[in-house]
């Protein structure tokens, strides 16, 4: 606790001009593809499983930090379970790339009273390092991206993509696949957008921090107007928008965004 008050502290004392530099250290490099990127920073991709990130998921469910950051995030989950009430459903709560459950684990004492059920859906071997650790519990479960594919029928009352789509190679081709399966609200977070016509994005490659595991990774700004247009064509209309800034740099065109959609046509 007093770490995070010294961090906080520092926050407010550092210039502007060093907290931009500390924020957009781990991002370099202009490429002109995904895969381009992919090459350039060692052709591995996301590694999605290590112990380091475990670390700190532990620290943060063990402390239960209270620097809450993903509001727009939790607006969608207080606005699903308030649907689910009179219905007197369990809300369930699908985190796609969700980690070892960090966001549930921020959240969990605004939702320690509601219903909820919050599945993280993530690649094998992070499912297995999260079980081998110990993160489920009554209310938090994990299942592999292969798994929550061959899911048909299933009732998705809340999904959120937590700075996901970037990291994808396909992600207009992701966005839509999982949206076959009707979510009634999703929260997109954590996304850098691109406001540019004719499919227009950027290629970076950025490096995680060693507490997280260390990774090098391509990192895409993505083209706003085709996320938009995919969420639109299978029936959602957005509820609201946060606007975080400028992503990944002060001067960059890319702007780091979180939106609330939710279903309103069915077919």
């Amino acid at each position: 606790m007093v770490l995070q008050n010294i961090r906080k502290i520092l926050r407010l004392l550092v210039p502007q001009i060093f907290n931009s530099f500390r924020k957009n250290r781990n991002i370099h490099g202009d490429y002109q593809s995904y895969h381009q990127a992919l090459l350039a920073s060692g052709g591995m991709g996301y590694v999605a499983g290590n112990l380091k990130l475990s670390d700190y998921v532990k620290s943060l469910r063990d402390t239960n930090d209270k620097e809450i950051w993903a509001w727009t995030t939790l607006s969608a989950i207080l606005f699903s379970t308030s649907i689910n009430k009179n219905n007197n459903n369990i809300t369930q709560i699908f985190d796609y790339g969700g980690g070892y459950g960090e966001t549930y684990f921020q959240f969990r004492e605004f939702l320690s009273c509601l219903n909820i059920m919050w599945i993280v859906v993530e690649l094998k071997d992070k499912v297995a390092i999260a079980k081998n650790e110990g993160f489920e519990g009554e209310n938090l479960k994990f299942m592999t991206t292969e798994d929550f594919d061959l899911l048909h029928s299933v009732r998705i009352d809340c999904l959120l993509l937590g700075g996901v789509l970037q990291y994808t190679e396909f992600p207009y081709d992701l966005l839509k696949n999982i949206l076959k399966k009707k979510p009634s609200m999703v929260a997109l977070d954590r996304t850098p957008v691109l406001d540019g016509s004719n499919n227009e994005e950027l290629f970076y490659i950025q490096e995680a921090p060693d507490f997280l595991g260390g990774s090098a990774h391509p990192l895409r700004i993505i083209n706003r107007q085709n996320v938009e247009n995919s969420l639109k064509d299978c029936g959602y209309k957005e509820y609201g928008e946060y606007d975080y800034g400028a992503f990944p740099r002060d001067y960059s065109k890319g702007r780091y965004v979180a939106q609330i959609w939710k279903l309103v046509l069915v077919s």
